[in-house]
């Protein structure tokens, strides 16, 4: 589970009835004058229906009053997704869709892109980390959630899209038309460097990144590694439980390698239970450093068993729930923060590198992707299309 990093939660319709039965969304139901806001808002879309002077389609209403409801949080990881939403994160999740191979993440009112994916049609047309992206072919992209870019930017392979983005770090504004491809996205990519250096770069928090990691990782043991660089830049996040399993290979078993905060303001600690590497390890950071990456880069520097070289991270330190709806939809929102080991706050803050560095190259040419076909654990700090 993540995020997110991320955690996935599937609930059952009955266990969200549960929920209600618990009167668990009684405060929301009764203002303090005594007003019913329920039928109140039945009420006021009935009586659009009959007076306003267009026709109405009640779904478009009630969509908005839920999107409202929630958007009224402040809260962008906090969503309804519809069944098309959800689905595309069940393309995620299968470990390929047909798109144009972008990671989005919503900065304000901004969808920015977090990273084009390696060898997608994105990358090849020279889309950069930052880059806004406007408008999807004419329709504007401005106050829209991700999941509104996802659905307008996926589509069939062979088919054209066109983005008009905004490049802040070149004050320029351009349109790009790309062709739509099959995107698959590696969990790891490792290739031993000499003198004893081994280097793996991590792209998601996939279920079974611990497996993949420790395959890679022994690998390059027997090929003589006594340090280990770990690429974490441009990696958006996953699953906390992968995270956490991550973290095992360096933090000692029993060990905080993340707290949790829910409501209560309670910390809860994640704790390590793998066999650590006991290798010097450097790893590297960006702005595209998000949630799950943020929470190993965090434990690694909290219990100096790694030096952190490169920018400030993203600063994505919340956790979200996926809770099935009985549209085949589902509410997806965040049910804690994240801390630290240390007790250090990530969300809006981000993590300092102990060494700075402005450009790194993103990973030596020579390496080959293991297992590419695998599925992406989406972080909610991005979606990719």
């Amino acid at each position: 589970m993540s995020p997110w990093g991320m955690r996935w939660r599937k609930w059952t319709v009955a266990g969200a009835l549960a929920l209600l039965l618990l009167g668990l969304t009684a405060p929301l139901a009764v203002g303090a004058t005594g007003t019913s806001y329920p039928a109140l808002l039945e009420r006021i879309i009935r009586l659009v229906e009959a007076y306003y002077y267009k026709p109405v389609d009640p779904a478009d209403l009630w969509r908005g009053a839920i999107d409202g409801a929630l958007e009224a949080l402040g809260d962008p990881y906090t969503a309804y997704l519809s069944p098309e939403d959800l689905d595309a994160f069940t393309d995620d999740i299968e470990g390929h869709f047909v798109g144009v191979g972008i990671r989005l993440e919503q900065v304000g009112s901004y969808i920015v892109v977090q990273a084009p994916i390696k060898g997608s049609p994105a990358e090849a047309a020279g889309i950069q980390p930052g880059d806004r992206i406007l408008e999807v072919d004419g329709r504007t992209l401005v106050g829209e959630p991700t999941e509104t870019a996802v659905r307008l930017i996926r589509g069939e392979a062979g088919t054209p899209v066109t983005l008009r983005i905004e490049r802040p770090s070149e004050g320029r504004v351009f349109e790009v038309t790309l062709t739509r491809a099959e995107v698959q996205i590696p969990i790891v990519e490792a290739e031993y460097l000499g003198d004893g250096i081994g280097y793996i770069q991590v792209h998601t928090f996939s279920s079974d990144l611990a497996h993949r990691f420790g395959q890679a990782a022994a690998g390059l043991r027997e090929q003589g590694m006594r340090g280990l660089i770990l690429d974490l830049r441009n990696n958006p996040g996953g699953y906390l439980d992968a995270a956490v399993d991550l973290a095992g290979f360096f933090v000692p078993p029993g060990e905080p390698v993340v707290l949790e905060v829910e409501g209560d303001g309670q910390p809860r600690p994640r704790k390590a239970a793998g066999r650590p590497l006991g290798l010097p390890t450097v790893v590297l950071v960006n702005a595209g450093t998000a949630s799950a990456s943020e929470v190993v880069a965090g434990a690694l520097q909290d219990y100096g068993l790694a030096t952190l070289v490169g920018t400030r991270t993203f600063g994505k330190g919340t956790v979200q729930t996926l809770i099935n709806l009985p549209d085949r939809g589902a509410l997806k929102v965040t049910t804690a923060e994240y801390l630290t080991p240390k007790g250090r706050r990530v969300h809006e803050v981000g993590l300092e590198p102990d060494v700075k560095v402005e450009a790194i190259p993103i990973r030596p040419d020579r390496i080959q992707p293991i297992e590419l076909k695998q599925a992406y654990a989406p972080g909610e700090v991005g979606l990719e299309v």
